[in-house]
């Protein structure tokens, strides 16, 4: 992984074969100091774990092969007191049929080329009556 600051609120961070996205990012976050940003993203990825919220949990699947990253979009709030991803992504196979989800974990192909735009600290509180941390503003 390597990280280029732009500006005060702004960051690039590659990411490399292999690399885990969530883990990468969320570490990144953590070094960097953000407790809230924007996240945007393209590239490549494999061993990909994808979800769909049915009250109470997410329905999962996992995709084998390799997969186009079209777009990643989320954001970082501060949950327990670490940095955590919010994501959704949508991806093309070989055939150009495109897939998306909320997004758990995948390893990088190629690279992942992700853009951060701090925002101001964003807290998530356990909710209960939705079953999931949701955002506290």
């Amino acid at each position: 992984m390597q990280i280029r600051r732009e500006s005060e609120e702004d960051f690039l961070v590659c990411l490399h074969p292999g690399d885990s996205v969530r883990a990468c990012l969320e570490q990144a976050c953590l070094e960097l100091g953000i407790q809230g940003a924007s996240v945007n993203g393209i590239g490549g990825l494999c061993e990909v774990e994808l979800g769909f919220w049915r009250s109470p949990d997410y329905q999962r699947k996992k995709l084998d092969g390799n997969w186009e990253m079209l777009s990643l979009l989320g954001n970082i709030s501060c949950y327990e007191g670490r940095p955590f991803a919010h994501l959704h992504v949508s991806l093309a196979d070989e055939h150009l049929n495109v897939v998306g989800g909320h997004f758990f974990e995948a390893r990088v192909t190629a690279t992942a080329e992700i853009f951060l735009a701090r925002t101001s600290p964003i807290a998530r509180q356990w909710n209960e009556h939705i079953g999931a941390a949701l955002w506290t503003l």
